[in-house]
């Protein structure tokens, strides 16, 4: 088949996120079988109404099977403090080589 040369397509796995309930900051991390694949990862935050709270897109190379991701910190957020409740954290990967993509979501428990 024409696509006999590109690598396997793993994706996705996991996304962690600590601490999780969380009262201000949250770190994230990505559990994957991508290494060595380069294409943009674009992690967001969104209430649990789907409003986008926070983004954050770069475009990488997974040179590990564990990647940091952008920390996210509600404090630092424009706008009146969001109520405390249910949020979503959602990873998108989308690989150069051929422009295939994943989407994971994880719930988020925000506490004050």
């Amino acid at each position: 088949s024409e696509h006999s040369g590109l690598p396997v397509w793993h994706f996705p796995n996991t996304v962690v996120s600590l601490p999780n309930p969380f009262t201000d900051q949250v770190k994230f991390q990505l559990t994957h079988q991508e290494q060595g694949e380069e294409g943009e990862l674009k992690v967001s935050v969104t209430n649990n109404q789907g409003q986008l709270v926070w983004q954050r897109a770069q475009t990488l190379r997974l040179n590990d099977a564990t990647t940091k991701l952008p920390t996210f910190t509600m404090s630092e957020q424009s706008g009146k403090t969001p109520g405390a409740g249910f949020y979503s954290v959602r990873v998108e990967w989308t690989r150069l080589i051929d422009g295939k993509s994943a989407t994971i979501q994880e719930k988020l428990i925000y506490i004050r």
